[in-house]
Formats: C-alpha cells, structure tokens, sequence
C-alpha cells in the first residue's frame, strides 16, 4: 500500500457509521428540544403553585404556626426557586425564637390585631401592669409575646413575676418539643 491509499482509505467515509452518528444527534437534538419545551410550558404553571404554597406560607406565619409555614415555603421553592421564599423560610426560623422579628412582616401584611399585641408587649409597664398585660397574652396563646411583655416588667426579682415566667417558659418549651418532634417525623 501506498501512500495515496492509505490516505483514500482515511478519507473515505463508512456509510453505517456516518448514519449512527447522524440518528444519535437527531435523537439528543429532539430530546433537549422537548425538555425545553417542558420547561417553557410548565413554567408558568410551576410559578402558580410556588406562589399558592407561599401565600399558604404567609398565612401559617401570621397564626404563628412555624413548623407549617417552614414547610410551605420548602414547597414553593421547589416548584419555583426564589429568594423570597427561602426569605420567608429564614423567617419563620428566626421566629420560633424571637417573634418579634415577625412585625415587619405583619406590618407589611397589614394584619393590626397582631401589631397591637406586638405593641402591647412591647410598651413600658409597671411592675403589675406588665404582669396583667403577659398573663393576657398569655391566655391569647401569644407564649412568646407573653415572655416578651414580662420580660419588660421593671421588678423581675418578685416572686410573682418569677413563677410567671416559669409557666411560660414551660409552656414554651412544649410547644418548641412538639414542633421539633412534628418536624422530625414529616423528615421520616
């Protein structure tokens, strides 16, 4: 064999080979085309859910049922990633612990109810003013703005005012093991 042989035997084409080749790249060009399809169509559809699961989201955070709020925010961002839901997911994180990091979000909301208790537990009371004003937020089921209120009373060492502030934290406490418990078990 020569050189020009060779060199023909090189640029010759294998038939078979050149339509495998051809069907393969068809067949990936129509599969990425259908899964951008998929995306444009669903989109608009996915961006639906995402704001149902948020608005529901919104709501459990205002009746300050965290666990549940967490939850809904998870499955709007997995419907339609957004900084706003994993916002409010932070949110309803930082909550749990210090409620008073929700106002800003009720005030946007426009929910006043919750913003006169917010300010109610947050005015400066005597030291039986700020009793009577945690003992009500507390009978609201309002724990932490019960806390909240108590912890603006300006005579913390009275007996009183120490035994209250053992219910609520026990009271506190449950309600943080049940949520921790209901959100171990949703893992499972």
């Amino acid at each position: 064999m020569n050189a020009d042989e060779i060199k023909k035997i090189r640029t010759e084409r294998n038939p078979e080979e050149e339509t495998l080749w051809r069907k393969i790249a068809k067949w990936v060009l129509i599969v990425a085309i259908i899964l951008v399809f998929i995306e444009l169509i669903t989109k608009p559809l996915r961006h639906h859910w995402a704001d149902d699961y948020l608005e529901r989201g919104d709501q459990y955070l205002i009746q300050k049922k965290y666990l549940s709020a967490e939850l809904e925010y998870q499955k709007s961002a997995i419907f339609y990633k957004t900084s706003l839901a994993e916002d409010r997911q932070e949110l309803a994180n930082q909550a749990q612990t210090d409620v008073l990091k929700l106002k800003p979000f009720l005030q946007s909301k426009n929910i006043s109810k919750a913003i006169e208790d917010f300010e109610t537990a947050t005015a400066k009371y005597t030291h039986y003013d700020a009793l009577r004003v945690s003992k009500e937020l507390y009978e609201k089921g309002e724990l932490q703005l019960a806390l909240v209120a108590l912890d603006n009373d300006p005579d913390k060492a009275n007996d009183e005012h120490i035994s209250f502030d053992k219910i609520i934290n026990k009271a506190i406490l449950a309600r943080l093991e049940l949520s921790s418990n209901a959100k171990q078990k949703y893992r499972e």
